[in-house]
Parts: C-alpha cells; structure tokens; sequence
C-alpha cells in the first residue's frame, strides 16, 4: 500500500446512532483507517518530516539505511516495514509494536 503523507489528520469518525449522552451525538474515531494503520500517525509524520529536514533520510535510500531509522525509532511509534519519503509512505501491515496504550 503507498500512501501519501498529506492523508495523515484525515480519520474517518462515524457516528453511533443508537447512543445518545445527553441528548448529543456520539462518534467512534476509526484510526485504524490511519495511513499506517496506527493512532501515532502524525508523531510519524514529524519523525519524517524532521529526518528529511535533516538530510537523515531521502529518495533512494539503501534498505540499511531505512533499517537503521526503523529500529531507532520503534520505541517511539509502530513502525511500518518499508519506508521511502518521495512524497510518499509505502507501508505493510507488518508493524512493531511500541508495547503502549498512551498517546
């Protein structure tokens, strides 16, 4: 799957018709429908944003390179298995999982 970095922010809310809290209307945010799959996605996007920034990372990066960016960073967030920053984020739905619940 290759996603575009400027789908980051956009999850989808539905709304829960058969539940009303005070007369107000109740919605489920679906971050699993996050572009890589995680509700970290725009801790992601900083993390990118700021390697780029700092010439860490770029288009055509060797598979060590992006292996190495992918285990300093797996604490941080779930790390998708392919990275490449030409505008966009292939990922697969193998991820490591940062092991918290916070956000």
């Amino acid at each position: 799957m290759v996603v575009k970095l400027s789908d980051i922010g956009s999850t989808i809310l539905l709304e829960i018709d058969k539940f009303k809290i005070n007369d107000n209307r109740v919605f489920s945010k679906c971050e699993y429908h996050n572009p890589i799959g995680s509700r970290k996605d725009r801790t992601f996007l900083h993390i990118v944003n700021i390697l780029d920034k700092e010439g860490k990372i770029r288009s055509g990066m060797t598979d060590e390179c992006k292996e190495q960016i992918r285990s300093s960073s797996a604490e941080i967030y779930e790390t998708p298995k392919e990275l490449f920053l030409n505008g966009v984020v292939s990922v697969t739905k193998n991820y490591t999982k940062s092991g918290d619940n916070s956000d």
